[in-house]
């Protein structure tokens, strides 16, 4: 209505957008930031003293490693073997 007729503050909109991002960018922040912390808080006061998660992922480690390693490996000599396959284009 203001800006049909000529009346609408430019300055003003500006300030009221930006604090209006302001606000907006906080109300997000502290609702992503509760969830977290309260995962983090919970899986800390569940493991308590017996690290047993960290205990096996570290039993596994190099197994994990391996795994990886030969999946790669074999993903590599795949693309090499299908590329090599294909019959070259000609003109």
């Amino acid at each position: 209505m203001h800006a049909g007729t000529g009346r609408l503050n430019a300055i003003l909109v500006g300030i009221l957008a930006f604090l209006a991002a302001v606000v907006g960018d906080n109300i997000g922040f502290t609702a992503g930031h509760r969830p977290w912390v309260t995962v983090w808080t919970s899986v800390g006061y569940l493991s308590g003293n017996h690290n047993t998660i960290y205990n096996t992922a570290k039993q596994y480690e190099l197994d994990f490693a391996v795994a990886v390693g030969a999946l790669l490996i074999a993903y590599i000599a795949r693309r090499i073997y299908r590329s090599r396959k294909q019959p070259t284009a000609t003109r």
